[in-house]
């Protein structure tokens, strides 16, 4: 199969500050195949807290800490630290999973 030549350009804000974005020639059927199997850490981020130093050193077994988010509302998912969409928490059997809800556009190009 031959192979095709694509313009690529950067979205506008990718580029460094003062940078302007380059396009640039990938060929389509490497660009993108040999990144396939690179490990990306996924997280799912329930909610975020700050505690003063006093109740992180009250702390023990059994204590709750309150969050601000609902239970049952969406939470962020992460890839490598970098928000790409929300979904729900499921629970499978004894294990818990994430039922996407929505993905960033730009994950989707």
């Amino acid at each position: 199969m031959p192979s095709q030549k694509k313009q690529l350009q950067a979205p506008p804000g990718d580029a460094p500050d003062g940078a302007p974005a380059v396009a640039v020639e990938a060929d389509e059927n490497l660009s993108l195949r040999r990144f396939l199997d690179l490990p990306v850490r996924v997280t799912v981020e329930l909610a975020r807290k700050k505690l003063k130093v006093r109740e992180v050193l009250n702390l023990q077994v059994d204590s709750v800490i309150e969050m601000e988010q609902s239970a049952g509302e969406n939470v962020d998912l992460r890839l490598n630290g970098d928000v790409v969409g929300n979904g729900e928490i499921v629970v499978i059997e004894d294990m818990m999973g994430l039922r996407v809800t929505d993905l960033k556009a730009r994950l989707l190009e």
